[in-house]
């Protein structure tokens, strides 16, 4: 019996895919023969420390030129802390008769390079010499990251009962092909998902199911990405705002697409920890400013100021100061002032 040739894995593999190792056997011998397959392998350096093995032989087992004894070589095919990874099977072959052994998955992490090694035993085996094949491979690190960019739709002032397609832009940051989820949520009931698949550094617009604007008053919506193991967090979500407004002249169906008086929404998300959206109406045009201050009423961050047409808008908060360095942890109060007229609404920042 021995080992013809490795079929797998071979080469430079990107980390975090699955791996079936496999390799062809023959059975060079008169007769038919049953006899065990191993395969293992190993960071290198790491060297074959084997655990005992529930494999228990039909017959002695004789493996004269193998570096570990059956006795303490392993079955499971799980990781343990001294090897990557070991699995076994049984064949029965005829006379000559060649079979491509096929093992239990692995997923390729950590990223290394892996000595391999495949065995055959068999009792009384006359050449000893082919019982065992071995190489090497390398798991790359590949970097798995995807974002979203920006939300593309619902955007600005939508007329009540306007039909919307929420749309996004994503990107596959990653060095590596990527599927994974991306989901939109609109207010807090309204939510969709869909599954993309991205190459390295492609940019794609997704589109969710449509969307009634209605009824009327402010939303907030978020646009977030899901993927196992991705490297960079901070971009999986975009979140903004935008408002439903009543194309009639009945003030009881406010908001209108102009606000009859000054309109300051409390943050979202509040408390928040980085980032805060901080929508605002205009009565008129007119001279204002929206700004961030402290409990003592120092000003913190101006967000907003000037000249603006009448209407519905939304400023960001990065959590930062007139500098650009971030603030403490705490509370702090948003004031949109024009003219006599002052709103106020308090924001608590995290971290």
């Amino acid at each position: 019996m021995g080992i013809v040739h490795i079929i797998a894995p071979t080469g430079v593999i990107d980390s975090g895919v699955a791996i079936t190792p496999k390799a062809v056997v023959m059975n060079y011998g008169p007769r038919s023969a049953t006899f065990p397959v191993w395969f293992s392998f190993t960071p290198k350096g790491g060297g074959f420390k084997l655990q005992a093995s529930s494999l228990k032989p039909q017959a002695p087992v004789s493996i004269s030129n193998f570096q570990f004894p059956i006795s303490n070589f392993r079955s499971s095919g799980t990781s343990t802390s001294t090897f990557a990874y070991s699995d076994s099977i049984w064949v029965t072959l005829s006379s000559r008769e060649s079979f491509a052994c096929t093992f239990h998955p692995w997923t390729g992490l950590p990223p290394d390079t892996y000595s391999m090694t495949f065995a055959t035993a068999l009792p009384s085996d006359t050449n000893p010499a082919n019982d065992s094949a071995s190489g090497s491979f390398i798991i790359r690190h590949v970097v798995h990251d995807v974002g979203v960019l920006a939300i593309l739709a619902p955007k600005g002032n939508l007329p009540n009962g306007d039909t919307v397609i929420p749309k996004a832009v994503i990107k596959d940051f990653g060095e590596g092909v990527e599927v994974f989820h991306v989901g939109f949520m609109i207010g807090s009931s309204w939510r969709d998902s869909v599954t993309d698949t991205l190459q390295p550094g492609v940019v794609d617009t997704v589109s969710f199911h449509k969307w009634v604007a209605t009824p009327v008053g402010h939303y907030f919506d978020r646009c977030s990405t899901a993927l196992a193991g991705d490297a960079d967090t901070a971009n999986d979500q975009v979140r903004d705002s935008f408002w439903v407004v009543s194309t009639g002249t009945d003030e009881h169906s406010q908001p209108s697409a102009i606000p009859h008086n000054l309109v300051l929404a409390g943050g979202e998300p509040n408390p928040f920890n980085a980032h805060t959206l901080i929508p605002y109406g205009l009565p008129r045009g007119e001279q204002f400013q929206l700004a961030v201050y402290n409990p003592a009423g120092d000003l913190v961050r101006r967000l907003a100021s000037g000249a603006a047409e009448p209407g519905y808008y939304t400023a960001s908060w990065l959590g930062n100061d007139e500098k650009g360095g971030n603030v403490a942890k705490g509370i702090y109060f948003v004031r949109l002032q024009a003219g006599d007229a002052v709103v106020t609404r308090k924001l608590v920042k995290l971290q």
